[in-house]
C-alpha cells in the first residue's frame, strides 16, 4: 500500500514544482515588460500640475504615465507646452479631455507643432523644423495633403514674422504664449492619441 501511495506523492510534488516555476517565469517576465514601458517615459515638472475641466481635475502626471507624454511646462491655466512619444511638441490649448481605457481625446483650439528635438525649438533655426501632425475638424483622421501644407506655409510665415521676434531668450514659456496667439482655424480640432 505505501509503495503504490509513494509515487502518487511524487507526482503531485513534481507537478506542483512546475506550476509554481511557471509562475515565477511569468512574474518575472511581467516585471521585465513593466519596466521596459516605466522606462519610456519621462516626466518634467510643470508649473501647475493639475487642470480643471468641467468641473473635474485632472493631474498632468496621471495623464503622462498612461499616455507616455512628457510635460515640458504649464503655462497659466488651460495652457501648456507638451511632447507626445518623444518627438511630438506640442503649444496648445486644452478644450475638453476624455480618458478611456487605451487612449486619451484631447480637444484643442490651437495648432500643433513638431520638433526633432526638444533642443530643437529653443534654437533660432527651429522654425525650419516646424511641421504638422495628421489633425482633423471632424471625426476623420487625415485631413488632405494639400490643405495642411497650405496651413503649414501659413504658420511659418506668420512665425518667421511675428514669434521669431519675440524669442531672444528662446525660452519656452515665451514661445508657447506666442504660439498659443497663432491661430490656425476657428474651429475645435480633436486628436485622438492611441
Amino acid at each position: 500500500m505505501n509503495k503504490s501511495r509513494k509515487p502518487k506523492y511524487m507526482i503531485f510534488a513534481i507537478v506542483a514544482a512546475l506550476v509554481l516555476w511557471g509562475l515565477c517565469l511569468i512574474s518575472i517576465h511581467n516585471e521585465i515588460v513593466l519596466n521596459k514601458e516605466k522606462s519610456k517615459i519621462t516626466m518634467v515638472q510643470a508649473v501647475d500640475k493639475s487642470i480643471e475641466i468641467s468641473n473635474e481635475r485632472y493631474d498632468y502626471t496621471d495623464i503622462v504615465t498612461n499616455y507616455n507624454a512628457e510635460w515640458l511646462g504649464g503655462i497659466k491655466s488651460e495652457k501648456m507646452l507638451v511632447k507626445f512619444s518623444g518627438s511630438i511638441v506640442a503649444a496648445c490649448k486644452l478644450k475638453d479631455v476624455k480618458i478611456k481605457k487605451d487612449k486619451v481625446e484631447v480637444v484643442l483650439s490651437k495648432a500643433f507643432i513638431k520638433s526633432n528635438t526638444v533642443k530643437d525649438i529653443e534654437k533660432t533655426s527651429y522654425k525650419k523644423s516646424l511641421g504638422f501632425l495628421e489633425w482633423s475638424d471632424t471625426n476623420d483622421n487625415t485631413l488632405d495633403n494639400h490643405l495642411v501644407e497650405q496651413e503649414k506655409q501659413k504658420i511659418e510665415s506668420r512665425v518667421s514674422q511675428e514669434l521669431l521676434a519675440k524669442v531672444e531668450d528662446r525660452s519656452k514659456e515665451t514661445i508657447s504664449m506666442a504660439l498659443e496667439n497663432l491661430e490656425i482655424r476657428q474651429k475645435k480640432i480633436k486628436i485622438s492619441f492611441e
